[in-house]
């Protein structure tokens, strides 16, 4: 499967055996393969941008799956419409969505875990809301100089994510 697709799709990146990425990974070309822990790091980064500055810059979809005959949340072989099941999941995500969330930069030290970690998860958090801090203060920065500003990387204007 994998080979079909690079094969329609040339930058796709190469694979070892076990699944590895060798080269050619977006938007960067590896000279090696990544180690697990590499990928878990890259996975978990790429989520957490796309559920918060991706989703804020594309704004809401609302208005774009009220329609099934628009924008199906599946894609079916010979069918060019949502089916009344995917119609439904698909608005009650967009409904579940569109609710206020917190804040990504916010104390959220009440849910971390009371145990004998607790010191160390604190700290963990604590520099991850500073650089959160210092990364807003950068993009500002570099908004005070353009033309458009770019206000959905600040991660003073981001939500946090909420599974559903």
């Amino acid at each position: 499967m994998w080979a079909a697709l690079r094969h329609r799709f040339r930058r796709l990146p190469r694979l070892t055996e076990g699944g590895q990425v060798l080269e050619g990974a977006w938007p960067l070309r590896r000279a090696r393969a990544r180690t697990p822990r590499e990928t878990l790091v890259q996975v978990l980064t790429s989520l957490l941008v796309h559920v918060t500055a991706v989703h804020k810059h594309v704004g809401p979809a609302g208005e774009y799956v009220s329609d099934p005959r628009y924008a199906g949340s599946k894609i079916r072989a010979g069918v060019e419409v949502a089916d009344v099941q995917a119609s439904v999941q698909v608005l009650s995500i967009a409904l579940v969505t569109g609710f206020r969330q917190p804040m990504l930069m916010d104390d959220y030290t009440h849910v971390l875990l009371r145990d004998a970690h607790l010191a160390a998860t604190r700290r963990i958090f604590d520099g991850f809301q500073a650089e959160l801090a210092a990364l807003s203060l950068e993009v500002r920065r570099k908004n005070a100089r353009r033309l458009f500003r770019v206000q959905s990387f600040d991660p003073a204007r981001l939500s946090s994510s909420v599974s559903i």
